[in-house]
C-alpha cells in the first residue's frame, strides 16, 4: 500500500504531538545540608544549675542562597562533649528549627569544647565542633565600662579584678527598651554608636563623627549627669567616628585603653574603662525613671573565633546582622566550619548593661 507523503507527515506530526516532557523532582538527595547553630554558654552557680535551651536551623539548600530551602526532618542530631559523650539531643520543632529535647539541659562551659552531629540517613555525617569563649564581667554605669574577667572557682559571678583578661570578640547592640524584651527586634536597635575603644573595628563606620550626634531634651536633676557626661565626651572627644547598627571589638588579653589627662581627671584614670555612647537620643522625662520600658542597655556578646569570621563575612557580604546574631544567611562563599555540609556552629557569652 502506498502512503502520500502527506500521510505521513500527519503521522509524524500527531507522534511528536503525543511526547510528553517529563522533569524528573531531584528530591533531596543532592543537596547541600545547611546547619546554622549558635550555642549560648553559662556558668554554673547557686541560681543557674541548668543551662540555656539551644536551638538550631536544619534544611537543604535548593538554590545558591538559603532564601530557597526544603527543612531536614528526617535526622538524628545530638551534642557532644570533648570525650564523645552525648550531652543533649536535639528534635525537629517545626520548619528548619531543631531544639533541645525536654529535661535536663547541660550547661555548657566556657573554655569547653562541644561538637554538634547531625546523621540523615543515605548521607555522610555532619560534625563542627565549638569551644565557648571565657566568661567576662561588665562593670560601668551609663556607658562607661569596664571588662573584668571572673573568677569562677568558687561558682558563680566572682569578680576578681586581678585575674587576667582573655581575649574577647566583642559584638555590642543598643537596645531600646528593658533587657531581653519579648518582641524584641532590630527596629529596636539604636542607629549610631560611638566608642573610645582603641581597638574598635572601623568596617561600619558610618561617615559621621561624635559632634554629629543628636541628644535633645532638657534634663532634669535624676538624668542631669548622664546628659552632662555625654555632652563633656563630645566635647572632650568631637571627632570619635560613628558606628552603625553596631561595634565590633577585638579585645586583646589584658587591654588598656589610653587616656589624656583632662579625660581621666574628669572620668577616672582607670585604663581598663573604655566609654559607650548610642544616639540619636532624646532625654527621658523624671516620670520614666526606672520604668520598665524605659531601661534602655547594651548587649555585648563575646563570641567564639569561628562565629566571629562568619560574621564578618556576613556583614561583609550582606551589609548587615541581625540584632541576636541569628538568622538564615546566604551559605554562597560565606566563612563555614561545618565538616560534610555548610552553614555554622558557634557559641557565645553575653553580658546586659542598662545606661538609662
Amino acid at each position: 500500500m502506498k502512503v502520500s507523503p502527506a500521510a505521513l507527515l500527519v503521522c509524524l506530526f500527531l507522534s511528536v504531538s503525543c511526547v510528553e516532557t517529563i522533569v524528573m523532582d531531584p528530591g533531596t538527595e543532592d543537596l547541600p545540608v545547611v546547619v546554622n547553630c549558635l550555642l549560648r554558654g553559662s556558668v554554673p552557680s547557686a541560681l543557674m544549675t541548668v543551662g540555656y535551651p539551644q536551638h538550631l536551623d536544619l534544611y537543604y539548600a535548593k538554590g545558591k542562597t538559603s532564601g530557597i530551602y526544603v527543612p531536614v526532618e528526617d535526622a538524628e542530631v545530638y551534642l557532644t562533649n570533648s570525650t564523645g559523650e552525648i550531652i543533649s539531643h536535639f528534635v525537629h520543632s517545626s520548619g528548619t528549627r531543631w531544639d533541645t529535647e525536654e529535661g535536663a539541659i547541660p550547661i555548657l562551659s566556657p573554655g569547653s569544647t562541644y561538637t554538634l552531629c547531625v546523621e540523615i540517613p543515605g548521607r555522610q555525617k555532619i560534625t563542627a565542633s565549638t569551644t565557648i569563649p571565657a566568661d567576662f564581667l561588665l562593670a560601668g554605669v551609663w556607658g562607661m565600662m569596664c571588662l573584668y574577667q571572673p573568677d569562677n572557682s568558687l561558682g558563680g559571678d566572682t569578680d576578681i579584678s586581678r585575674s587576667p583578661i582573655r581575649p574577647h570578640h566583642l559584638w555590642i547592640f543598643a537596645h531600646k527598651g528593658g533587657p531581653h524584651a519579648e518582641g524584641e527586634t532590630d527596629e529596636d536597635l539604636y542607629e549610631y554608636l560611638v566608642t573610645d575603644n582603641a581597638y574598635a573595628d572601623d568596617f561600619n563606620i558610618a561617615g559621621l563623627k561624635f559632634s554629629d550626634l543628636d541628644f535633645s531634651g532638657t534634663p532634669g536633676q535624676v538624668y542631669a549627669p548622664y546628659w552632662r557626661q555625654i555632652r563633656k565626651r563630645q566635647e572632650l572627644q568631637p571627632n570619635l567616628p560613628l558606628h552603625q547598627s553596631f561595634l565590633r571589638i577585638d579585645l586583646p588579653a589584658n587591654y588598656v585603653n589610653p587616656k589624656t589627662e583632662e579625660e581621666k581627671e574628669e572620668f577616672g584614670s582607670n585604663e581598663n574603662q573604655f566609654t559607650m555612647v548610642c544616639g540619636p537620643q532624646e532625654c527621658p522625662m523624671e516620670d520614666d525613671f526606672l520604668a520598665p520600658s524605659r531601661v534602655d542597655h547594651f548587649d555585648v556578646y563575646s563570641v567564639c573565633d569561628d562565629y566571629d569570621q562568619y560574621l564578618r563575612d556576613v556583614y561583609t557580604r550582606k551589609g548587615k546582622i541581625a540584632h541576636d546574631l541569628t538568622g538564615l544567611y546566604s551559605t554562597a562563599n560565606i566563612y563555614s566550619n561545618v565538616r560534610n555540609g555548610q552553614g555554622i556552629v558557634g557559641s557565645y557569652m553575653i553580658r546586659t548593661n542598662s545606661f538609662i
